[in-house]
């Protein structure tokens, strides 16, 4: 499908993830028809309008008139949206399974999966793995490929389906074939963390690897943890160091402090004793994104002891410039 119709449907939606999961059904869709799909969207026009102006009142009464006097799929996923993300209401996880359910009548295929994930958490009842792998299997078959890595935890579990984890991982490995990122870093995990009869430590980390060289921060955020555990391979603070500040600079919060804390435990210059003028900068840079992530208490008790060391050393004068670059870094990382 003609990716210029994705932008057709919630084009500068404020709320990223979910333009993300729109976008994901109508690009890659071959269960729902071109036509279909350019209908329910123009329908749409005002109200999506609307809420990219964030204002979610009137966007959602126009979204849920289309949902329930015209049976327009793309708006019923998208009241699904506003109750999974919490778009002007709080979060109801129960009220969004229902419009998914609701979407996934027309094949929506991003509807169907997040269906399935609804049936496999038991969110309106008992859990129903089997139709959930159902489900799945028809998203995937439209287009939604991410779909398989799902399917593919049922048969490692054996839930809804017969336990087949070797079937499993290669279900989901045929999805990271195809380019797709998210698909790389579960297929790692899988050959990390799964089935004792599916692991693999180096098929899990190639693909780690290949998730993370495309700038997934998740994969790059493991690396660094690999890298900083050790194990067959000795520990590399300066490796770990690059990973966690990769992931870092694409906005994984859980990385600011790592990579803080191996910036700030780096070697010392033997002739001052203060780290090397670079070093310190980064230092200061991640340990106050850290404190702007709003961590847990410990970390936050920790940076801030750190940061108190930096700031009696680094001069005053670097701060504007750095305070600037976070600030563009939050700017274009803002906090989920």
């Amino acid at each position: 499908m003609d990716r210029r119709f994705v932008f057709k449907v919630l084009a500068k939606t404020p709320v990223r993830r979910g333009l993300c999961f729109v976008a994901g059904w109508l690009a890659v869709s071959t269960s729902v028809s071109l036509a279909a799909a350019e209908d329910w969207s123009a329908q749409l026009k005002k109200a999506q309008e609307l809420l990219a102006r964030q204002d979610y009142s009137r966007a959602y009464a126009e979204y849920r008139r289309h949902a329930e006097k015209k049976n327009n799929p793309l708006a019923q996923f998208t009241l699904a949206l506003f109750y999974d993300l919490g778009w002007g209401r709080p979060k109801d996880a129960a009220e969004a399974c229902r419009w998914y359910e609701r979407a996934a009548k027309a094949r929506l295929p991003t509807a169907q999966h997040f269906l399935g994930d609804c049936l496999v958490k038991g969110v309106n009842g008992p859990t129903d793995p089997a139709r959930a792998a159902v489900l799945y299997e028809d998203a995937a078959q439209g287009g939604h490929w991410i779909s398989h890595c799902a399917l593919a935890e049922l048969y490692l579990r054996g839930t809804g389906v017969p336990k087949d984890p070797a079937k499993g991982v290669a279900l989901c490995e045929q999805v990271a074939a195809r380019g797709i990122v998210k698909a790389m870093y579960a297929t790692a995990l899988l050959y990390l963390e799964s089935d004792p009869a599916v692991q693999d430590s180096a098929k899990g980390r190639a693909w780690l690897e290949q998730a993370a060289q495309r700038g997934y921060g998740e994969a790059q955020y493991r690396l660094g943890m690999i890298e900083l555990a050790g194990g067959q391979q000795p520990k590399s603070p300066e490796k770990a160091r690059y990973w966690f500040e990769s992931a870092a600079s694409h906005g994984y919060g859980p990385a600011y402090f790592p990579t803080a804390e191996l910036y700030f435990t780096a070697p010392r210059d033997p002739a001052t004793g203060n780290l090397a003028p670079e070093f310190l900068a980064k230092a200061y840079t991640w340990l106050s994104a850290t404190l702007r992530r709003a961590p847990g208490p410990e970390e936050v008790r920790r940076a801030s002891e750190m940061l108190e060391q930096v700031n009696a050393v680094m001069p005053e004068t670097w701060k504007p410039e750095l305070d600037e670059r976070l600030a563009r870094h939050f700017a274009a990382f803002p906090p989920p």
